[in-house]
């Protein structure tokens, strides 16, 4: 399986390779037994079915490197613990549905004044001509401070957190070495100090927030990380990765921008832009029980299954001219960039109602905003940008 995340194409032309996936092997049966899965129908059936789950550690027949480098890291770091992304069952549900609350569409509203202020104040630094990384100065910062507010982080604790929590994204990969597991445990145990911090601060700050409320159901530190890492993840780095590829696409292409400006709050467009480029290209699970796929394929009981998201959502069976970036097509709801069935993304109003007032507000403010570079990292499961200079 390695190698075909080694791949040059996957890395570097992705969208490229998935078309060749889907017309030449939409289902890959691996030699380490993992199933990779790029067309949309199958893979949101996985998604969609009750015997897929997250806790791939647990239920994978025949572990591979990665699998086992999972375990290390929940038993060194994690304290033994699977995080609030990893659980099942009525566990995964009863999680859920404590922290919902916070993300609900009607809460994450009351967020949109936070939104504007912060926003205000980094765009006041900035002035026409100047040639910024829009992603570093702006879109990293934003969601950033959004889901430390919703957490209840104390600004000057959270702003050592961001490098970590981008190391900790890592854990998604599919392939962890030895080497990288190390990196991503050192960071965990890194964000388990801050919180420490975080928490005998908030003990004698109480407040509305979801830190108060774990503190008060007396949580102890590991419970507390178990649930604190992945709303990092899940509110920040995914957030400020379409952030960017969303002004990238618009900027490269003058006329959705224009229409993109017409209606700003229209949920077509932002659909169509988290269709188009979405920040996890490839999740994982495993199968508790054998699944037969719409093609008549089965998946057996025990498989390590491969999700390509990015490429189900340039799916030419699903999506009339995928690889055009259109803000009026009527289907683009159909995306599954934030999965589907159990563990959907509980932070997908948050993330469209960023995107709105970020976007519209950059965008308004400098009206002849220009590309000048813009580039990825070479992550295969949840891309990070590099650069995206800008001449505002």
């Amino acid at each position: 399986m390695s190698e075909l995340f080694n791949n040059y194409a996957i890395t570097n032309t992705p969208y490229e390779f998935y078309s060749f996936l889907r017309s030449e092997c939409p289902v890959a049966f691996n030699d380490d037994k993992s199933v990779a899965i790029s067309r949309h129908l199958d893979v949101a059936k996985v998604l969609s079915s009750p015997h897929s789950v997250k806790g791939i550690e647990d239920y994978v027949k025949e572990p591979n490197e990665t699998i086992l480098n999972l375990r290390r890291i929940r038993e060194e770091y994690f304290y033994g613990l699977k995080t609030f992304f990893d659980i099942d069952g009525e566990d995964h549900e009863q999680m859920r549905n404590s922290v919902m609350k916070y993300f609900s569409k009607k809460s994450v509203v009351n967020y949109s004044s936070f939104i504007e202020n912060r926003l205000d104040n980094v765009l006041k630094n900035f002035s026409k001509n100047d040639q910024i990384d829009i992603y570093k100065e702006v879109f990293y910062k934003i969601p950033l401070d959004v889901i430390s507010q919703i957490i209840g982080i104390p600004e000057d604790i959270h702003s050592d957190l961001a490098e970590n929590v981008s190391m900790v994204t890592r854990v998604f990969e599919p392939v962890i070495t030895d080497s990288l597991s190390t990196q991503i445990g050192t960071a965990a145990s890194k964000i388990s100090e801050f919180l420490v911090d975080a928490i005998s601060y908030k003990k004698n700050n109480l407040d509305q927030d979801l830190l108060s409320q774990l503190i008060l159901e007396k949580n102890d530190l590991p419970k507390i990380l178990q649930i604190v890492i992945p709303l990092y993840i899940a509110g920040h780095i995914t957030t400020s990765y379409l952030l960017s590829t969303s002004l990238n696409s618009l900027l490269e292409n003058k006329e959705q921008k224009h229409l993109y400006l017409s209606d700003p709050e229209n949920p077509k467009y932002s659909e169509e832009m988290i269709r188009y480029d979405t920040p996890a290209h490839i999740i994982q699970r495993a199968m508790q029980k054998d699944l037969e796929l719409n093609s008549g394929v089965i998946i057996p009981e025990g498989s390590l299954v491969y999700l390509f998201l990015g490429s189900a959502n340039r799916d030419e069976t699903v999506f009339e001219d995928p690889d055009v970036f259109d803000l009026q097509r009527h289907n683009a709801n159909k995306n599954i960039s934030f999965a589907a069935g159990a563990h959907f993304c509980i932070g997908s109003f948050l993330t469209k109602l960023e995107m709105t007032t970020i976007l519209s507000k950059v965008l308004k403010s400098f009206p002849n905003i220009e590309n000048r570079m813009f580039s990825t990292q070479a992550d295969v499961a949840v891309k990070q940008i590099d650069k995206h200079i800008v001449t505002l």
